[in-house]
């Protein structure tokens, strides 16, 4: 049986790796925990530890905590090296004693849930003017701002808003069906104001279905990493006013108001409130 220490003293890392990644399904997960897998390895290379046991693992969860990382993203790391270990037993790399022992790492625990950068109804309409919507990208990049911030949509969710998607239900507009992470499907309410916006850009872009909603100007294919672009300048021109710094409109799904909330009844609460942005 190969040494504890031969799964991560290694040039190459990533065969390795893919024991972890191949065991995997999202696309999302796969990108965290290749990421944690290289800072894990990358430290343990270059730190003298007596192999991959449970008192190294422990030591570098404390590592991270004095560092400030914030304790989900400790955990997710700790994650993925449980996940190393575990695959490492499976494929006679380690002892499964060794693997066990490392399964029984603590977490981080992490109390409350942080408020998050909140924005006002004034500074979410902002947000929305920043566009020309005397052009046709503007219309577009305006309607994309006005789905994140009325429906709180991810940027991978965004990027593949189908027409299909739009549908009528009890008489309102809905998202319907959308797959988010972990493959969940889900269905999510249009205010008014958001499909007024959507129907603005599809009119004057003269597209219609089937196909997808967002789509671009001058390219072939429109991918998430464009969705960021746009939201991105949008959110460097606001923040260049906005008292609390710096917020997220790029992934999380709650945009404007906090990245924490979770739940669609805090954010038809807030929907609400945003009635009567101007569009």
């Amino acid at each position: 049986m190969l040494a504890e220490a031969a799964i991560v003293k290694v040039s190459n890392p990533l065969p390795i790796i893919n024991l972890v990644l191949d065991g995997l399904t999202s696309e999302n997960s796969k990108r965290a925990y290749g990421k944690a897998l290289n800072d894990f390895i990358t430290w343990y290379q270059r730190e003298p530890t007596t192999g991959l046991t449970k008192a190294t693992v422990q030591q570098y969860r404390t590592l991270l905590q004095n560092s400030g990382v914030a304790p989900s993203t400790v955990n997710l790391r700790l994650s993925a090296i449980r996940k190393l270990a575990q695959e490492a037993a499976d494929n006679g790399l380690v002892d499964q004693s060794m693997a066990s022992s490392i399964s029984r790492v603590k977490g981080v625990k992490s109390q409350g849930v942080r408020a998050g950068n909140w924005l006002t109804k004034e500074q979410a309409q902002d947000l929305l003017d920043i566009p020309d919507c005397k052009t046709i990208k503007g219309l577009r990049d305006r309607a994309i701002l006005a789905v994140f911030l009325g429906a709180g949509l991810r940027r991978s969710e965004v990027s593949s808003l189908s027409f299909d998607h739009i549908q009528q239900r009890e008489g309102r507009w809905v998202f319907v069906d959308l797959i988010g992470k972990g493959n969940r499907i889900r269905t999510i309410p249009i205010p008014s104001w958001v499909k007024s916006a959507i129907d603005e850009w599809v009119n004057a872009a003269g597209i219609s279905a089937p196909g997808l909603i967002f789509r671009p100007i001058h390219k072939a294919i429109f991918p998430a990493l464009g969705i960021c672009a746009i939201s991105s300048r949008s959110e460097t021109d606001i923040c260049q006013t906005c008292p609390q710094g710096r917020f997220w409109i790029r992934s999380n799904p709650i945009i404007a108001w906090s990245c924490k909330h979770k739940n669609n009844g805090a954010l038809s609460g807030y929907n609400t409130g945003l009635d009567g942005c101007a569009l």
